[in-house]
């Protein structure tokens, strides 16, 4: 099994668009969405854009701050 990163082609920057199935946020800040209900795999992404953002490759992410929610009527 390959590894998630932010670079999946299910990860949105933004919580809008087509095909959006799930949106999350670290703590007040939005994360993006997600174009299907695989959540674990979502986390992962989100995980890697932090390091990503913080410069970060091997310092631990609070992963208690991520929330996750389903987006009514999306695809899952």
């Amino acid at each position: 099994m390959s590894t998630i990163t932010r670079n999946d082609l299910r990860y949105l920057t933004e919580h809008d668009g087509e095909g959006v199935v799930l949106v999350a946020w670290y703590g007040e800040i939005p994360m993006g969405a997600w174009t299907d209900d695989d959540t674990a795999a979502f986390r992962a992404a989100i995980e890697d854009e932090l390091r990503y953002i913080d410069d970060n490759p091997t310092d631990p992410v609070d992963m208690s701050l991520i929330s996750i929610e389903s987006v009514e009527g999306g695809d899952a």
